[in-house]
């Protein structure tokens, strides 16, 4: 119940600036994280926004790329992870339905480390 006040404070927060607002579940091994994707702004072919991992991380997305699709839009992008005193780089693949639906995969160095599932909360796009 925690987590989910806690998303909800998030939410609020977040939802004064951004475009769309996205709860994703992160699966990686027999770990589930709830993480939060969100847009700023789309231009053209891409997209400012963070990724955050409620007491854990919020970082920058960097790299990012959208291409359009008639059912959604595919994103891509990397986010600079800062835990447990150590630094890396991980590479999210998105697909996101008309409908918010969201899948996708996690990974490092090429790697696919994780599967991602989620849904749209805010916004429009």
């Amino acid at each position: 119940m925690k987590k989910y006040v806690f998303l909800g404070l998030m939410l609020v927060s977040y939802s004064a600036f951004a475009q769309d607002v996205y709860r994703l579940e992160t699966k990686m091994g027999d770990k589930v994280f709830g993480d939060l994707l969100v847009i700023d702004s789309y231009k053209d072919r891409s997209f400012e926004g963070s990724l955050t991992v409620p007491g854990i991380f919020t970082s920058k997305i960097e790299s990012p790329v959208l291409q359009e699709l008639c059912a959604g839009k595919r994103m891509s992008f990397d986010v600079n992870v800062h835990e447990n005193s150590q630094d890396y780089v991980v590479h999210y693949n998105l697909n996101i339905t008309f409908i918010g639906f969201v899948s996708g995969t996690l990974s490092q160095d090429g790697v696919v480390i994780a599967k991602i599932s989620g849904s749209q909360i805010y916004g429009g796009n």
